[in-house]
């Protein structure tokens, strides 16, 4: 899984502007959330997994409806909101990893950096639909 990571975060981390970058986010954040499911060994992980999903969704949706965070504090937002184990670790880190590399594009644009956001968010919530969640 690592290696796919690092593959998207290659591609995605290539592009020149936060319009490109808009295209790769939300499939990208639905590809790293849906690993983390795979992780599951039965059903009732897989539902605890699939929450803390849209938590994190949750989370992030409400933060692109305020003032955008700097990379750092939306890691750090991520990481607080999430259990301890290390697949959560991991996957707060690849989202803000997303968030970082299309940052320096947005130069100081409140409205992209919120529209980043959004589409990881949406990302981790098409990961998970039709799961239980809210």
């Amino acid at each position: 899984m690592k290696t796919i990571l690092a593959l998207l975060l290659v591609a995605f981390t290539g592009c020149a502007s936060v319009q490109k970058h808009e295209a790769s986010i939300r499939p990208a954040s639905a590809l790293v959330c849906r690993g983390v499911l795979l992780l599951a060994v039965n059903a009732k992980d897989r539902a605890d997994i699939a929450n803390d999903i849209y938590a994190i969704a949750a989370v992030t949706k409400a933060l692109s409806m305020g003032t955008a965070p700097t990379p750092a504090q939306f890691e750090a937002v991520l990481k607080s909101t999430t259990p301890k184990a290390s697949e959560y670790s991991e996957l707060a880190s690849t989202l803000a990893s997303f968030y970082a590399a299309a940052y320096p594009s947005m130069k100081g644009n409140p409205k992209l950096a919120l529209q980043v956001l959004a589409d990881i968010a949406d990302g981790c919530t098409d990961a998970v639909a039709g799961m239980k969640g809210p």
